[in-house]
């Protein structure tokens, strides 16, 4: 029986993780490796329950470094792990450090990597993540893609072999999990009523790393007209704190929450802002209307269809006039573009056989 070596670490990890290990097992074995780079327990443990995944057979409990501190450490303890349990391929996910870590031991190791996510690309490569796509996909032995911009944008690098689009499984998590998610009450229980509130999440370094930028941002979260329901980030709390903030009479914060909760909340909401990449996706999946908070994004797609507004690009100094664009969104299309796809279980069967 083949083994397959994958790598967990954050959010949206787990819940790309959620269908494919059930299929991989189908398979081969698969050891699960979690880098604990996000080990805050509502942020990494509840999913494990939520979404129904065993737990890890590897923790490595590395945080809190810099980046490449941080890709360094997980490096050396994955060549270990590597080289005793000899796994004919190993998966990653994503753009984060753990990927590009785990997918250059790999191809030093000449052990072939399958990246789940290739070709996604901002064209800011002042992201971390954005690096970390682009390095990984040219050591990458399987390319999965999501979209048909995904495959475009690998053959602008020269990268044609390999490359697969399938089933994005995000996508297909959301939807298996969406009406479990929603026989909750949580907005309830936070004074909240449906289509009367906007979903928040703010944590990159783009928005958070200064005061003017961070105070800009809840300034016009108190602008809006509806309550800003935000699950706030360590990142962002933290800079909170430093910066000295206290403006928060339009914002409802809670705790970081598990992945059900935070489906229920976006699906509930009138609409979602964010500078993340996942809950983009997440909440167009959802048919929700989207605020990015940065000037590009991976999700070009949602952009496209008019669901998407990347609120910095029309170049409003520290977002002056981005409330009277979030309160004037109505007449948006979408655009389903998760078709044309190969299987993910037919994928696989070809790939472990």
């Amino acid at each position: 029986m083949k083994k397959v070596i994958t790598i967990i670490w954050a959010r949206p990890q787990f819940i790309k993780h959620a269908p494919v290990d059930k299929i991989i097992k189908k398979y081969a074995k698969n050891i699960t490796i979690h880098t604990w780079q996000h080990f805050d327990i509502n942020m990494s443990d509840v999913f494990f329950d939520e979404l129904q995944i065993d737990k890890p057979d590897y923790n490595l409990k590395i945080h809190w470094l810099s980046h490449w501190m941080m890709t360094g450490e997980m490096m050396i303890k994955i060549e270990e792990i590597v080289l005793k349990e000899k796994p004919d391929f190993i998966l990653v996910y994503g753009d984060t450090n753990s990927t590009l870590a785990w997918a250059t031991v790999a191809s030093k190791l000449h052990i072939p990597v399958i990246h789940v996510e290739s070709g996604l690309r901002s064209g800011d490569k002042k992201m971390p993540e954005e690096i970390n796509r682009i390095m990984t996909d040219h050591v990458s032995e399987f390319l999965l893609c999501p979209t048909k911009t995904a495959i475009e944008n690998l053959k602008k690098e020269w990268l044609e072999k390999g490359v697969i689009r399938v089933q994005d499984p995000m996508y297909i998590t959301v939807n298996y999990f969406k009406d479990i998610a929603l026989q909750k009450k949580y907005i309830g229980k936070l004074n909240l009523a449906e289509n009367n509130y906007y979903f928040a999440t703010i944590h990159r370094p783009s928005n958070t790393d200064t005061k003017e930028q961070l105070e800009s941002i809840i300034n016009l979260f108190n602008s809006l007209n509806k309550k800003i329901l935000i699950p706030l980030h360590p990142r962002t709390r933290n800079k909170i704190k430093e910066f000295n903030l206290d403006l928060w009479k339009n914002i409802v914060l809670i705790e970081p929450c598990g992945y059900l909760e935070t489906l229920n909340y976006m699906f509930n909401s009138d609409a979602v802002i964010t500078d993340s990449g996942w809950l983009q996706k997440e909440a167009y999946i959802l048919w929700k209307n989207i605020f990015t908070v940065r000037n590009t994004t991976e999700w070009i797609e949602t952009v496209e269809s008019w669901r998407n507004k990347l609120i910095l690009d029309y170049n409003w100094e520290l977002l002056r006039d981005a409330k009277d664009l979030i309160e004037k969104y109505r007449d948006w299309e979408y655009i389903d573009f998760y078709w044309e796809w190969e299987k993910l279980e037919n994928l696989f069967s070809k790939i472990l056989k």
